[in-house]
């Protein structure tokens, strides 16, 4: 059996393979040039994969390597911790992450130029067969050092401790919530915005509660657990019993990912499995808005490649369902887009899954995982006693149940203010109301009892008694109806096959069945060996209900990388001194200018490790710049960035929109070029977002043939 050293070993062979076939795959105008540039004047005849180990022995030599890590800047260091962080890389990957860091330009040539460092490669990916980055594995070990997770996850100093209020979720708020969604019908218009008399409402009993709940409230309809018909909203009882049994952060982190708008079943898990693993990764020095959308992009990139057969956690419900049911395997690994990383990370953040620690010196917001998700959290003790009525009839609910205890008593009490505990009414209306959800009187009241710190009021058993009598007075149903002559009434009740079926007794031998259908009817009278039925109605829909997807406790994925730190800052003042001592050499040379400026071009663009590097010879002069009153320059870089397709980059005095972006700066890939009076307009697939514009020339104040990838041809076949 092969060692953990031997099988790195082998993987490294693996990749140093991979990235000199990638080199012979270069174009042979790309793969000469590169050749020049750090060996020298090719000599005929060549042979490239002889080349290619001279290339590899010039980053073997120890002082070339020493050079190559002195000259990584900060920004340097960043991408290539990312690439070394995120699966499958690609530049809209990395564009994403380094969205507000990096615009699109700066990135292209900073990714363009740690490909000509050799720092940097293209390779195909064998699952995808696309081309994806990956850092060159001939510096590896040396790089090692430098790539960390801080370094694109900053840890934040907290300058300004948070000394508000912090909201944190709890069934006893999510409870009085329903028991208001019972008395409002009218709840919100049907944008999922709550209507004004609603908003109002809500303001009164929930003061400060205003934008959780309107956040819940999209969630609850997202999740059907609550539904409209002809009368206004109403609350899915059986459907919220499922959610109840769900660990109280599940619910909370479904909460936040259905608030985000209707998604898939397999979506809704995807997405909540991955919330989940975000809020387990945050350090207890917590992370800015910032770095929770970077953590959210790098853990959604890396779900494809990890581990995800880790044991389900889940409540005594769950596991029931596990066992007779065949556990849901992890969904396959899915694109998550930027947006919806950000609308999950602000859902959490105002869904108290992330709690404000304070701000940092630039006054960004810190945030913290909400205790419940630390991957340690232990499962909190709940208690039975949590309720105090008194003799008008108010409950004071205070914390400590759990949501399914708290929700068959929230169906007979009307919520009238919530704070640090909830106090509620009992009125004929709301116990009304319970009767309707087949509650009886004895069941309210050991409810209560159950669940009161003290005695309950007499006055409350009277009362209930009494509406039950007025409530039972008289009674219309629908539905299967039984009728059993006299002598087998009590043999039917006593009947398994039947009795279960028994929703109410209407009277001595009649009996409201709970099936749907007349086959359903008809087997149930074959099952427990009745033979007649009476008359047939319809009763209410008994849809079945769909149990939420099992998910996974949020795992640290960086656990083993938390404490790993970057090598010693590089001394920007030491680079600077190597760099000028490089130009000095080059004009002492007596060059023509535009050998001078490729040399010096090369060397800020610190493709130079070393002087015997300053070949004038190997400078190819090309003008890839045309600006001002240079119209015709203008326009044949552009056709010639259409020959070579290469992209341009067009800078204008008057700022340029484009879907509502205001940009002085246009990149793009030029497509066709159409004369207009005494000027010329340029059709270009704009980048990032793929659009096609048509832009002046003449107007521009310069026009910018970008260099190409060295894999750009690679890549395009």
């Amino acid at each position: 059996m092969l060692s953990q050293r031997d099988i790195e070993r082998d993987k490294h062979v693996q990749d140093v393979l991979c990235w000199r076939e990638s080199m012979t795959r270069l174009p042979d105008k790309q793969f000469f040039e590169l050749m020049r540039m750090y060996l020298g004047e090719i000599k005929t005849p060549y042979n490239k994969q002889k080349l290619i180990e001279e290339l590899g022995a010039f980053l073997r030599h120890d002082s070339n390597r020493k050079i190559l890590v002195r000259l990584l800047s900060e920004a340097d260091i960043q991408i290539i911790s990312a690439i070394s962080f995120i699966p499958d890389s690609t530049q809209e990957r990395l564009n994403d992450f380094f969205s507000g860091t990096f615009s699109y330009a700066a990135l292209y040539e900073r990714l363009l130029n740690l490909e000509e460092r050799l720092i940097i490669y293209y390779k195909k990916d064998a699952a995808s067969g696309s081309y994806v980055l990956a850092i060159n594995p001939l510096l590896d070990d040396i790089l090692a050092s430098y790539i960390s997770l801080s370094a694109i996850l900053p840890h934040p100093l907290c300058a300004v401790p948070f000394d508000g209020t912090l909201f944190v979720p709890s069934p006893l708020l999510l409870a009085a919530f329903i028991s208001f969604v019972y008395g409002h019908a009218d709840l919100c218009k049907a944008d999922g915005a709550f209507k004004k008399r609603t908003y109002n409402a809500i303001t009164t009993i929930f003061p400060g509660k205003e934008k959780y709940l309107q956040l819940l409230t999209q969630a609850w309809i997202h999740l059907s657990l609550i539904k409209e018909d002809k009368d206004g909203f109403f609350v899915d009882y059986a459907r919220f019993v499922s959610f109840a049994q769900l660990e109280e952060y599940f619910q909370y982190v479904y909460i936040c990912v259905a608030s985000c708008g209707h998604i898939s079943r397999t979506g809704l898990r995807a997405q909540s499995q991955l919330l989940l693993d975000i809020a387990a990764s945050v350090p207890d020095c917590g992370y800015t808005k910032d770095s929770l959308l970077r953590l959210g992009l790098i853990i959604a990139a890396r779900r494809g490649r990890s581990d995800m057969n880790v044991p389900l956690r889940g409540s005594r419900f769950s596991q029931i369902l596990n066992k007779y049911h065949q556990e849901e395997k992890e969904p396959a690994s899915e694109e998550v887009s930027l947006s919806v990383v950000e609308r999950l990370i602000e859902a959490a953040i105002t869904g108290g899954i992330f709690v404000q620690k304070g701000s940092d010196g630039s006054g960004q917001a810190i945030y913290a995982s909400n205790d419940l998700f630390k991957s340690a959290a232990q499962p909190i003790p709940y208690v039975d006693t949590v309720l105090n009525i008194d003799a008008a009839f108010t409950v004071t609910t205070f914390p400590g149940m759990p949501l399914a205890g708290l929700l068959p008593m929230v169906q007979c009490m009307d919520i009238v203010h919530f704070d640090a505990t909830a106090e509620y009414v009992i009125t004929k209306k709301s116990v009304l109301r319970s009767f309707d959800m087949g509650l009886s009187p004895g069941q309210i009241l050991n409810m209560f009892v159950d669940a009161c710190l003290y005695d309950i009021p007499q006055n409350l058993k009277v009362s209930i008694d009494e509406w039950y009598h007025t409530y039972s007075s008289a009674s219309l149903y629908q539905g299967f109806v039984l009728k059993v002559d006299a002598d087998n009434d009590q043999l039917s009740q006593k009947n398994p096959k039947l009795a279960s079926h028994i929703r109410a007794v209407l009277a001595p031998g009649v009996y409201l069945l709970d099936v749907n259908t007349t086959d359903e009817a008809e087997q149930v009278m074959l099952d427990s060996g009745i033979d007649y039925i009476g008359s047939v109605k319809t009763v209410h829909d008994n849809v079945a209900i769909t149990s939420f997807p099992l998910l996974r406790g949020g795992l640290d994925v960086f656990a083993s990388n938390r404490n790993a730190s970057a090598a010693d800052q590089i001394s920007v003042k030491e680079q600077d001194l190597y760099l000028r001592e490089l130009h000095q050499q080059v004009e002492a040379m007596q060059l023509d200018r535009d050998r001078l400026e490729g040399l010096k071009d090369r060397i800020d663009r610190k493709i130079i490790l070393t002087p015997v590097q300053l070949r004038p010879e190997s400078v190819r002069i090309e003008n890839n710049e045309a600006s001002g009153m240079d119209f015709v320059g203008k326009i044949r870089l552009v056709e010639k960035a259409m020959e070579t397709r290469s992209m341009i980059e067009l800078v204008f005095d008057v700022r340029q929109e484009i879907h509502d972006t205001v940009m002085p700066r246009i990149i793009g890939t030029p497509l066709a070029i159409e004369k207009q009076g005494e000027d010329a307009l340029v059709r270009v697939r704009v980048e990032p977002d793929q659009s096609e514009q048509l832009f002046s020339i003449g107007q521009a104040r310069m026009v910018r043939r970008l260099r190409s990838s060295l894999f750009h041809e690679v890549r395009s076949k």
